[in-house]
């Protein structure tokens, strides 16, 4: 029994000590070949959470990345706004075929194109919305977003084509808030961040927490500005760290937090609108096959940072990156890291049998 206990032991150290090697190889060589000032990592094993610490979050202050370093999470806000619909869902507030103007009263009028659009339109990228208005000198706010939705007519029949579209999750959230009577914030803070003690998780990043806050960099090396808000925040807005995504996977993998969240994040990674053979869309999530394996998945980008959160569900494994630089392409290097972890402990199993 106690050589059974050993070697059980051992194997567990080496395929602890694969997955670090694999990271370190992977985000070193990355963060070399995209000048990448630091990347933060949350990776879940099946069973260890550990946190992989890469380069800087501040050059100029030689700040290094640590994991309550604060990053623009990007457009992985999009399955925080998803998963807040598949709780209103399951608490019958809302339904994925409603259209989306029963929820903007502003735009309740039968002969407007936005009635055909349904929530799970909106959610899977099929409402043929464009990825952001077209640009205005005054910019947007609120009343501008749904002035150019009263006058919107979409380029392809609605719920046949995926387009990506940052505008289509900001409504979303304005949808949600409406059926609420709530702000966005407010709400996704009750629903999910509280639930989860994700306390590190905003739109706004205060004063006390500024320290903490990540210079981001763009796709030249230089200074970014702090990606400034507009008026679909839940497109894209919010700021988030290492520690708390951690406990946001943890949850989409099914294993912490209150049920009623876990089983709307199940209902979020369901597969709906196919894409092509590899790509098929849930509510915001991506569920991709490559590489032998299924990927659920989100990336996002805007001025100087990079984000990613990947699971394989079946291996009860996932990954979220956080760099500080602009277009760094974290999909295929999150993807990469899991397959190539998971290869590799395949090979070493069938070698210890």
């Amino acid at each position: 029994m106690k050589k059974f206990v050993c070697a059980m032991l051992i194997i567990s150290s080496n395929l602890f000590a694969t997955s670090e090697n694999v990271i370190n190889e992977v985000i070193h060589s990355v963060m070399k070949e995209k000048s990448i000032p630091g990347i933060a990592v949350a990776y879940f094993d099946g069973q260890h959470e550990v946190f992989y610490n890469f380069g800087l979050a501040d050059v100029g202050e030689n700040i290094p990345v640590a994991s309550d370093t604060i990053f623009a999470i990007a457009s992985i806000t999009k399955v925080f706004t998803s998963t807040q619909l598949a709780i209103e869902v399951l608490r019958g507030r809302m339904n994925l075929k409603d259209s989306v103007v029963k929820y903007l009263p502003a735009l309740k009028n039968n002969r407007l194109a936005l009635e055909q659009i349904t929530l799970q339109d909106l959610a899977t990228h099929t409402s043929s919305l464009p990825r952001i208005p077209p640009p205005r000198k005054q910019g947007y706010n609120h009343q501008k977003v749904i002035q150019f939705l009263r006058n919107w007519n979409p380029s392809y029949p609605i719920g046949t084509k995926y387009l990506y579209s940052n505008l289509a999750f900001g409504v979303l959230g304005i949808a949600e808030g409406n059926a609420e009577k709530m702000d966005y914030m407010d709400l996704i803070r009750r629903d999910i961040l509280t639930p989860l003690y994700m306390h590190s998780t905003m739109i706004s990043v205060p004063t006390e927490f500024m320290k903490r806050y990540a210079r981001g960099y763009d796709k030249d090396g230089g200074p970014a500005p702090h990606f400034a808000l507009n008026a679909w925040p839940a497109g894209g807005a919010l700021r988030s760290t290492p520690s708390d995504m951690m406990k946001f996977m943890l949850a989409n993998l099914n294993l912490r937090g209150p049920e009623e969240l876990r089983k709307a994040m199940q209902l979020a990674q369901q597969g709906i609108f196919e894409v092509n053979e590899h790509l098929t869309m849930g509510l915001g999530w991506q569920r991709f096959k490559g590489r032998g394996l299924l990927f659920v998945d989100k990336n996002g980008g805007v001025e100087g940072f990079s984000s990613y959160i990947g699971m394989v569900p079946d291996k009860r494994m996932g990954i979220v990156l956080l760099a500080n630089k602009a277009k760094t392409q974290l999909t295929e290097v999150g993807r990469e890291i899991l397959a190539k972890i998971i290869h590799e402990q395949q090979q070493m199993q069938k070698q210890q049998h």
